[in-house]
């Protein structure tokens, strides 16, 4: 089986579970990194290392996080839809 065919499979086992699971898995993932970056950052490099404005701190950014993500996810699941219809298409066609 070469890499052609690896990648088809796996895609079309994620393809099963549903785009929003997709998005919103990929999505949570960087949010989490970006809020426990930040949350880590303000440990270490601040003088008060738990402003009262933490929460706000993380939350606001961790929400642009999700909306920016999420509409770059559903673009990359668009592309890669299209290039596993395509490859759909090429495989009946043989």
């Amino acid at each position: 089986m070469d890499k052609k065919d690896k990648a088809f499979l796996r895609w079309a086992k994620t393809r099963q579970k549903g785009a929003f699971r997709y998005i919103a898995v990929n999505a949570l993932m960087i949010t989490l990194g970006v809020a426990l970056g930040r949350a880590v950052g303000f440990y270490y490099i601040k003088d008060n290392p738990w402003p009262t404005d933490l929460g706000w701190q993380l939350i606001v950014p961790s929400a642009v996080v999700v909306a920016c993500i999420s509409l770059i996810y559903l673009v990359v699941w668009h592309l890669r839809e299209s290039s596993f219809e395509k490859e759909i298409y090429d495989r009946e066609r043989q």
